[in-house]
């Protein structure tokens, strides 16, 4: 038997878990609601303790990359600004490197919980069964799971392959579980952005 302790953080604004619920917010945006270019990239921010969301996007139209900063915010008049980037270095290099992370392999943060378990000892927890006591022991996981905080969203395209990941607070879950390597590359693909763009350094 499983024993699970979770831990949540309830803080901020949830990003919507499908593509179809984006409507809204890319509309907003004037945003299409699929990624119409083969080398495509969007990730999707909500900041913890606010309605706030950006988003980061790049994309190559006919050998001309273009990316962009959009800030959506539900609670201002003047909801939603649009700022073009600069990147350290070439767009391709930098969409190669997304890849190199793994952004069209990764899972959804939810089908690695299993992963994010802190293993104890094996437990004894004596039963009874038709009034008999028997001799029982269990292993007892732990689990410790961050929601709240920031939350991302990655949608990604290259060529004819397509990803949707949504991952909740992956720093904090990086620092619970150093050792699960689809948030190490998620996180690695944050802090791609971060450094190239020079955005979400708070």
């Amino acid at each position: 038997m499983i024993r699970a302790i979770i831990i949540l953080f309830l803080s901020g604004f949830f990003l919507p878990a499908s593509s179809q619920d984006f409507s809204l917010i890319n509309e907003q945006l004037s945003l299409s609601d699929s990624l119409k270019h083969r080398e495509h990239i969007r990730i999707y921010k909500s900041h913890g303790g606010s309605d706030k969301i950006t988003i980061f996007e790049m994309f190559n139209n006919q050998n001309s990359w273009a990316t962009f900063f959009y800030e959506y915010d539900p609670n201002y008049e003047s909801r939603s600004k649009k700022n073009i980037l600069n990147s350290k270095n070439h767009p391709d290099y930098i969409f190669q490197n997304f890849l190199r992370s793994y952004a069209l392999e990764i899972p959804n943060q939810e089908k690695i919980e299993w992963k994010m378990k802190i293993r104890d000892s094996i437990v004894y927890w004596p039963i009874t069964i038709d009034g008999v006591k028997r001799e029982k022991f269990w292993d007892d996981k732990r689990s410790i799971l961050s929601y709240g905080h920031d939350n991302y969203i990655v949608q990604i395209n290259y060529l004819e392959n397509f990803n949707q990941v949504f991952y909740y607070a992956p720093y904090a879950s990086r620092e619970w579980y150093p050792e699960v390597d689809e948030l190490i590359y998620f996180c690695e693909i944050l802090d791609i952005v971060k450094s190239e763009f020079g955005i979400w350094k708070e």
